[in-house]
């Protein structure tokens, strides 16, 4: 039986969802949760996936407005556009970064000022705070860094300072380090590197600590957002739980069998070598990323702990534990393994 506030939130639903990014990863996760629970929900994405309320559509390679699109692809009009579209990857030119990013954005921005009654919940990135240093309780007054660390967090930056033109009609959520099920980004990556013994530790004199998300509680946040038209602004998202990441990871590398890392170098080292072979890709195999960047040894290398109390305030406190968290996303790693093999 639902609970006063869950049946409360479910009337309020908006009669019509589109979620941009429906093909990837958080995207994914928020589209089906949104179906699972009887919304009305259209997924958009570049790649195909099987389903009747789904559509391929690229939003930033065309010229042709979102609003032109949605009546080629039959798509009912939207009361709440949820845009998790993003080229997510460390790696990358800037063009393709600002023709997924930006241009992607811009496109649903267009649609919103067309059509007032429209709004946007927009999934961004605490990386667009990120500067080298280690950083502590950030909060969303904090400044954005000055100079971005990648074309990702830079782009991620002008789109909500765009969505920001909405005004109450705009929710801009910042997730940090979201990890779980079906994740393609932040653990295969590490995973992979640890695998092949390519993963060592940033040798450090103190703990390096960091706060995760489980995708489950941001889609948690995503739902009320998009039930609450009350809710407008800006939001840090994460499990509240700040970790050392080395133990965090220790945890999952041993659960999946996978040996630790025994080399250790120095972040001074570590910088300079991702430098390196960033310029090297860059001039001689663009499209192909390199197995370590600036970024990644940035990840290893510096605390960052974010403030909880507006998330609190709004959202209360997630539902799933780190720890949870941490469990249910090595049994799908490890199922996955085993799919494989």
């Amino acid at each position: 039986m639902l609970t006063p506030v869950k049946e409360r939130l479910q009337d309020m639903r908006p009669q019509c969802v589109w979620v941009t990014g429906a093909s990837g990863f958080i995207g994914g996760w928020i589209w089906r949760r949104l179906v699972a629970e009887g919304c009305d929900a259209w997924g958009i994405g570049r790649r195909q996936v099987d389903g009747p309320n789904y559509r391929s559509i690229s939003l930033g390679g065309t010229d042709e407005s979102l609003a032109s699109l949605g009546d080629r692809h039959r798509l009912p009009p939207p009361d709440v556009i949820v845009h998790a579209a993003a080229r997510s990857s460390p790696w990358g030119s800037r063009h393709e970064f600002q023709r997924d990013n930006v241009r992607a954005t811009e496109q649903v921005i267009s649609f919103a000022e067309e059509a007032p009654a429209t709004r946007v919940i927009f999934i961004s990135s605490s990386s667009v705070l990120y500067r080298a240093g280690h950083q502590w309780e950030l909060s969303e007054e904090t400044p954005l860094a000055e100079r971005p660390l990648n074309h990702y967090a830079a782009t991620k930056q002008v789109c909500e300072q765009r969505v920001a033109t909405l005004g109450d009609r705009g929710v801009i959520l910042r997730p940090r380090a979201v990890f779980g099920p079906g994740d393609t980004v932040l653990l295969p990556r590490i995973l992979e590197a640890a695998r092949a013994g390519r993963l060592p530790w940033i040798r450090a004199t103190e703990p390096v600590i960091g706060d995760l998300v489980y995708v489950e509680n941001l889609v948690d946040v995503v739902l009320r957002s998009v039930d609450d038209a009350n809710i407008h602004g800006l939001f840090h998202v994460t499990n509240q739980e700040p970790v050392d990441v080395r133990e965090f990871l220790s945890a999952v590398f041993d659960e999946l069998g996978i040996a630790l890392p025994k080399r250790q170098v120095a972040r001074r080292t570590a910088m300079m070598a991702a430098a390196g072979l960033e310029l090297f890709h860059k001039l001689l195999r663009p499209r192909i990323e390199p197995p370590i960047t600036r970024f990644g040894v940035h990840v290893f290398a510096y605390s960052k702990t974010f403030a909880p109390e507006k998330q609190l305030t709004t959202f209360g406190p997630p539902r799933v534990s780190l720890a949870e968290g941490r469990e249910r996303t090595v049994r799908y790693f490890r199922e996955l393994a085993n799919n494989v093999s």
